[in-house]
């Protein structure tokens, strides 16, 4: 039987699997959870509560930073797309700037 605190935890953590963006949930939160469920049982047999809560902490942390860059990359990704940069053809017959501005 899951003792009441391991429960808990794991319930927690696939709630801020929910933070990342939707791309990222679908790829890795079904392999995440799992993984986290068993470093905290094997942190709570070990040590405890208190090694529950040191797991926790390192979680949090990577956690904070990891859901920021991972919106950062998805909304910049959804930026580059929707802007379409085309490169200068000559067969556009846009003229060049002369010679003394370039």
């Amino acid at each position: 039987m899951q003792a009441p605190v391991l429960a808990s935890s794991d319930w927690l953590y696939r709630v801020l699997l929910r933070f990342y963006p939707p791309a990222f949930q679908a790829r890795f939160a079904a392999e995440m959870a799992p993984v986290f469920r068993t470093l905290s049982r094997e942190a709570y047999t070990e040590s405890g509560a208190g090694g529950l809560l040191g797991l926790w902490l390192a979680a949090l942390w990577d956690w904070a930073w990891a859901v920021l860059y991972q919106w950062e990359l998805f909304l910049f990704k959804r930026r580059v797309k929707m802007i379409r940069i085309q490169s200068y053809e000559h067969k556009d017959a846009i003229q060049g700037l002369p010679h003394a501005f370039g």
